[in-house]
Protein backbone atom coordinates (compact mmCIF):
# COMPACT_ATOMS: atom_id res chain seq x y z
CA UNK A 1 0.00 0.00 0.00
CA UNK A 2 2.76 2.44 0.94
CA UNK A 3 4.67 1.55 -2.21
CA UNK A 4 1.66 2.43 -4.37
CA UNK A 5 1.27 5.69 -2.46
CA UNK A 6 4.91 6.60 -3.06
CA UNK A 7 4.89 5.54 -6.75
CA UNK A 8 1.55 7.18 -7.58
CA UNK A 9 2.81 10.57 -6.52
CA UNK A 10 4.20 11.49 -9.97
CA UNK A 11 3.64 15.22 -9.51
CA UNK A 12 5.88 15.35 -6.43
CA UNK A 13 8.50 13.25 -8.22
CA UNK A 14 8.43 15.64 -11.17
CA UNK A 15 8.51 18.83 -9.05
CA UNK A 16 11.10 17.72 -6.51
CA UNK A 17 13.24 15.37 -8.49
CA UNK A 18 14.14 11.75 -7.86
CA UNK A 19 16.71 12.34 -5.05
CA UNK A 20 14.35 14.50 -3.01
CA UNK A 21 11.60 11.90 -3.44
CA UNK A 22 13.94 9.23 -2.06
CA UNK A 23 14.65 11.42 0.95
CA UNK A 24 10.92 11.90 1.53
CA UNK A 25 10.36 8.14 1.27
CA UNK A 26 13.10 7.49 3.84
CA UNK A 27 11.67 10.16 6.13
CA UNK A 28 8.15 8.71 5.88
CA UNK A 29 9.42 5.21 6.65
CA UNK A 30 11.27 6.55 9.72
CA UNK A 31 8.10 8.31 10.93
CA UNK A 32 6.10 5.10 10.47
CA UNK A 33 8.74 3.18 12.42
CA UNK A 34 8.75 5.70 15.26
CA UNK A 35 4.98 5.86 15.66
CA UNK A 36 4.10 2.22 15.05
CA UNK A 37 7.03 0.03 16.01
CA UNK A 38 8.63 1.99 18.86
CA UNK A 39 5.63 1.77 21.23
CA UNK A 40 5.54 -2.00 20.72
CA UNK A 41 9.23 -2.23 21.58
CA UNK A 42 8.88 -0.13 24.75
CA UNK A 43 6.04 -2.29 26.09
CA UNK A 44 8.37 -5.27 26.29
CA UNK A 45 10.96 -3.43 28.39
CA UNK A 46 11.75 -4.97 31.75
CA UNK A 47 11.49 -3.19 35.07
CA UNK A 48 14.96 -2.55 36.57
CA UNK A 49 15.57 -4.65 39.66
CA UNK A 50 16.97 -1.71 41.61
CA UNK A 51 15.58 0.32 44.47
CA UNK A 52 16.64 3.94 44.82
CA UNK A 53 17.67 4.83 48.37
CA UNK A 54 18.30 8.34 49.63
CA UNK A 55 19.04 9.05 53.25
CA UNK A 56 20.45 11.41 55.80
CA UNK A 57 23.10 10.29 58.24
CA UNK A 58 23.11 12.04 61.61
CA UNK A 59 24.59 11.45 65.03
CA UNK A 60 22.46 10.73 68.12
CA UNK A 61 21.74 14.45 68.62
CA UNK A 62 20.55 14.94 65.01
CA UNK A 63 23.66 16.67 63.67
CA UNK A 64 24.67 15.64 60.14
CA UNK A 65 27.58 13.22 59.85
CA UNK A 66 30.73 14.85 58.42
CA UNK A 67 31.14 15.00 54.66
CA UNK A 68 33.23 12.22 53.21
CA UNK A 69 33.30 8.69 51.90
CA UNK A 70 31.48 6.00 53.89
CA UNK A 71 30.87 2.28 53.58
CA UNK A 72 27.20 1.34 53.93
CA UNK A 73 25.79 -2.16 54.40
CA UNK A 74 22.15 -2.96 53.68
CA UNK A 75 19.99 -5.94 54.65
CA UNK A 76 16.24 -6.52 54.64
CA UNK A 77 14.63 -8.43 57.50
CA UNK A 78 11.14 -9.76 58.23
CA UNK A 79 11.02 -8.14 61.67
CA UNK A 80 11.76 -4.75 63.25
CA UNK A 81 14.12 -6.48 65.70
CA UNK A 82 15.90 -9.82 65.29
CA UNK A 83 14.02 -11.84 62.62
CA UNK A 84 15.36 -13.49 59.50
CA UNK A 85 17.38 -11.76 56.81
CA UNK A 86 15.35 -11.92 53.58
CA UNK A 87 17.82 -10.08 51.35
CA UNK A 88 21.39 -8.81 51.67
CA UNK A 89 23.99 -8.21 52.89
CA UNK A 90 24.79 -5.68 50.16
CA UNK A 91 27.88 -3.56 50.76
CA UNK A 92 28.43 -0.17 49.11
CA UNK A 93 31.93 1.21 49.51
CA UNK A 94 32.98 4.79 48.87
CA UNK A 95 29.46 6.21 49.24
CA UNK A 96 29.68 10.00 49.02
CA UNK A 97 28.02 11.82 51.91
CA UNK A 98 27.54 15.59 51.73
CA UNK A 99 25.65 17.49 54.43
CA UNK A 100 24.67 14.06 55.77
CA UNK A 101 22.89 13.11 52.52
CA UNK A 102 23.63 9.99 50.45
CA UNK A 103 22.00 8.33 47.41
CA UNK A 104 22.49 4.86 45.93
CA UNK A 105 20.71 1.85 44.40
CA UNK A 106 20.00 -1.40 46.19
CA UNK A 107 20.24 -4.51 44.05
CA UNK A 108 23.40 -3.54 42.16
CA UNK A 109 25.53 -6.36 43.55
CA UNK A 110 22.98 -8.76 45.07
CA UNK A 111 20.13 -9.80 42.81
CA UNK A 112 16.69 -11.05 43.76
CA UNK A 113 15.48 -7.97 45.61
CA UNK A 114 12.17 -8.03 43.70
CA UNK A 115 11.42 -11.55 44.94
CA UNK A 116 11.10 -10.60 48.61
CA UNK A 117 8.19 -8.20 48.19
CA UNK A 118 5.55 -10.92 48.36
CA UNK A 119 5.90 -10.52 52.14
CA UNK A 120 4.01 -7.67 53.77
CA UNK A 121 6.33 -6.84 56.66
CA UNK A 122 9.89 -5.94 55.75
CA UNK A 123 12.46 -3.72 57.49
CA UNK A 124 15.68 -2.21 56.13
CA UNK A 125 18.77 -2.36 58.31
CA UNK A 126 21.63 0.01 57.52
CA UNK A 127 25.14 -0.28 58.88
CA UNK A 128 27.51 2.68 58.56
CA UNK A 129 31.30 2.21 58.55
CA UNK A 130 33.67 5.16 58.80
CA UNK A 131 37.36 4.97 59.77
CA UNK A 132 36.96 1.34 60.89
CA UNK A 133 34.06 2.11 63.24
CA UNK A 134 30.90 0.12 62.45
CA UNK A 135 27.50 1.42 63.60
CA UNK A 136 24.15 -0.31 63.02
CA UNK A 137 21.44 2.32 62.71
CA UNK A 138 18.51 1.72 65.06
CA UNK A 139 15.62 1.31 64.56
CA UNK A 140 15.34 -0.58 61.30
CA UNK A 141 13.23 1.30 58.77
CA UNK A 142 9.95 -0.30 57.67
CA UNK A 143 9.57 -0.64 53.91
CA UNK A 144 6.14 0.55 52.76
CA UNK A 145 4.39 1.25 49.47
CA UNK A 146 4.34 4.51 47.59
CA UNK A 147 0.94 5.76 46.51
CA UNK A 148 0.85 4.64 42.88
CA UNK A 149 2.16 1.18 43.75
CA UNK A 150 -1.36 0.31 44.89
CA UNK A 151 -2.50 0.74 41.30
CA UNK A 152 0.10 -1.79 40.10
CA UNK A 153 -1.73 -4.50 42.03
CA UNK A 154 -4.38 -4.33 39.30
CA UNK A 155 -1.70 -4.91 36.65
CA UNK A 156 -0.93 -8.27 38.26
CA UNK A 157 -4.50 -9.39 37.47
CA UNK A 158 -4.28 -8.70 33.72
CA UNK A 159 -4.10 -11.88 31.67
CA UNK A 160 -2.19 -12.34 28.39
CA UNK A 161 -5.06 -10.60 26.58
CA UNK A 162 -5.43 -7.21 28.34
CA UNK A 163 -8.95 -6.46 27.09
CA UNK A 164 -11.38 -5.06 29.71
CA UNK A 165 -13.27 -8.34 30.09
CA UNK A 166 -10.03 -10.14 31.07
CA UNK A 167 -9.24 -7.79 33.96
CA UNK A 168 -10.54 -8.62 37.41
CA UNK A 169 -10.84 -4.95 38.47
Amino acid sequence: MLRKLFQSNKVIQYLLGRQTQKRINIFLRMVIYLFILMPIQSVSSEVPELISIQGRLTDASGVNKPDGSYTLKFAIYDSATFGSMKWGLEVHTSVSVKNGIFQLFLGESITGIRNIFSETNLWLEITVIKDGVEEILIPRQRLVSVGYAFRSEIADTVKDDPTPENCTS
